[in-house]
């Protein structure tokens, strides 16, 4: 299915992302300023990290994972489209639903490892950056393992 593949390649792009931030950090090409009163920064930027993975583990927990009906009928599409079968307008329905919140759950897995970027770049704790980091990459893992023991099952069939 198209949708399977789709969403492979994005979680590909937004996993090696994380990787191109890590490596950039690492590589020490970028212009680190030294910013007063970083330190505090640094923490509340690490908390915003920590609520992250615990709004996606919650998104699935309580949204994702959860079963879902989705109702369609031929009889709400307009007038002059030819026979559809309800079959297939469901479970295209259902793959829709699906890769909207896989989206999302990945651009919010991805959002440590961008706040990890901008913390180096403001001289940060290196500690603290690598921790936002680890953050990203776990939540990103977390993803993809709901991704082929559950929601793939559940919403592509």
């Amino acid at each position: 299915m198209r949708t399977k593949a789709l969403t492979n390649y994005l979680w590909s792009a937004f996993f090696i992302a994380v990787v191109i931030y890590h490596a950039l950090i690492i590589s020490g090409r970028l212009p680190v300023e030294d910013v007063g009163g970083v330190e505090l920064i640094s923490y509340i930027l690490l908390a915003c990290g920590i609520i992250t993975l615990l709004v996606i583990v919650g998104l699935d927990v309580f949204l994702i994972s959860r079963t879902h009906r989705i109702h369609v009928s031929a009889d709400l599409l307009p007038e002059g489209t030819g026979p559809v079968d309800e079959d297939e307008l469901a479970s295209q329905a259902k793959a829709s639903y699906y890769m909207r919140y896989f989206i999302i759950t990945c651009a919010l897995a991805e959002a440590p490892g961008i706040i990890g970027l901008v913390l180096h770049i403001l001289g940060g704790s290196p500690v603290i950056v690598h921790t936002l980091l680890g953050l990203a990459y776990f939540t990103l893992l977390y993803i993809r393992m709901r991704m082929a023991t559950t929601w793939e099952k559940m919403y592509l069939g």
